[in-house]
């Protein structure tokens, strides 16, 4: 006889192990990404300021 309660059980924990698995690959993906995108403004900003204060006052060294 098959033990139903057992396979049920079974069921249910690899349906949560694979639930759990896709909510973490996506977070981080999303983290990964939203990372990368303040890496990147990070870098065109700093590269703005560097222009605009050598924009300003070309005889500066950039430090205040």
């Amino acid at each position: 006889m098959i033990d139903f309660s057992r396979i049920r059980f079974w069921e249910w924990a690899l349906a949560g192990i694979a639930v759990v698995f896709l909510l973490v690959s996506i977070w981080r993906l999303c983290v990964r990404r939203k990372r990368h995108d303040i890496q990147v403004l990070h870098h065109f900003n700093m590269k703005e300021y560097k222009r605009r204060q050598q924009q300003q006052d070309p005889e500066s060294t950039g430090l205040r």
